[in-house]
Parts: C-alpha cells; structure tokens; sequence
C-alpha cells in the first residue's frame, strides 16, 4: 500500500523527463458508480530523469503510463 520508486534507463535513449497519465484509487477494487463518478479517474503524472535514467515513483494500486521525452 505504498508507493514506489522506478528507476528505468531506455537503452539509445537520453531520457530528460517522462509525461502521461496515472490511473488510482482508494482501494484496490474501487468502481466508478452513479453516485461517485469518479472514484477512478485518470490524472497527469510526470516523472524526472537524472542523467538519462528515468525516476518514476508510482502509487500503490495504480497503472501509470508514461511518453519519455528525449
């Protein structure tokens, strides 16, 4: 239940950040009803690089997809 750091280099990639979108909720098993419509949503999600290689810190009970921006 906590969030955890990705650190990801990309082979013939100098990666300076990445953008995308995040997908999460309270629980694990959270549904979006008519009376919480947004109980999972997507949201933004950038990530920083250091030195080409990617810092991405993911929360718990999510799917993030990120582009790497060169």
């Amino acid at each position: 239940d906590e969030a955890v750091e990705l650190r990801v280099r990309v082979p013939g990639v100098n990666a300076r950040s990445a953008v995308g979108e995040v997908l999460t909720a309270e629980r694990v098993d959270s549904v979006n009803t008519f009376a919480d419509p947004d109980a999972v949503a997507p949201a933004p999600y950038t990530a920083s690089a250091v030195d080409g290689e990617l810092v991405l810190t993911l929360p718990a009970k999510s799917l993030t997809v990120v582009r790497v921006v060169e």
